[in-house]
């Protein structure tokens, strides 16, 4: 899932939580906001995986992905963006070929306001 930001000093809240087992999050951040082409989502593990194909800008980890424990209580984030460009949100069970997993998340966005 892509997050487009446009101001500075917005920011991004998530939470998450899966019925059964452990899922692999991350937020990665693309400078600028410029896509190759239409969103797309493939399946890996039984889970879908939405992609974006960005032009060529430089990727930064703000969560790298990591498993988490999230079957029991909701998984929750927030991170102030320091700059405009595309967050990207990834949810990975390429590591459980044998387990599906069943998603909810709710990913939500507040402007800055400038006086």
């Amino acid at each position: 899932m892509t997050v487009v930001v446009e101001e500075e000093g917005s920011v991004l809240e998530w939470e998450f939580q899966t019925k059964k087992y452990d899922i692999g999050f991350g937020v990665s951040f693309f400078e600028g906001d410029e896509v190759t082409s239409l969103p797309f989502i493939t399946f890996k593990s039984f889970l879908p995986i939405a992609s974006f194909y960005i032009k060529q800008t430089e990727k930064e980890q703000i969560i790298g992905v990591v498993r988490y424990e999230c079957c029991k209580d909701k998984e929750r984030g927030k991170h102030k963006a320091g700059k405009s460009g595309r967050y990207v949100f990834t949810w990975d069970n390429t590591y459980s070929t044998l387990r599906k997993k069943e998603l909810t998340y709710k990913v939500c966005f507040f402007r800055t306001t400038r006086r």
